[in-house]
C-alpha cells in the first residue's frame, strides 16, 4: 500500500476571499517533511495536512 501525503497552503499575504489554497502532493514521507520545513521557514499558512 502506498501512503499518500499532501497539504494545502496560503501564501503569506495571500487573500482567502478571492483566491484558491496551493496544493502539494507526494507519496515520499521525507519530502512532505522536507516541503513543510521551507513552508514554515517562509511564512506560509497550512491549511489541511492528510494522510491517504
Amino acid at each position: 500500500m502506498i501512503n499518500k501525503y499532501f497539504f494545502l497552503y496560503w501564501l503569506p499575504n495571500q487573500s482567502k476571499i478571492f483566491s484558491e489554497p496551493y496544493y502539494f502532493g507526494t507519496d515520499n514521507h521525507e519530502e512532505l517533511i522536507e516541503k513543510l520545513k521551507i513552508a514554515k521557514e517562509h511564512g506560509y499558512e497550512i491549511e489541511y495536512l492528510k494522510d491517504k
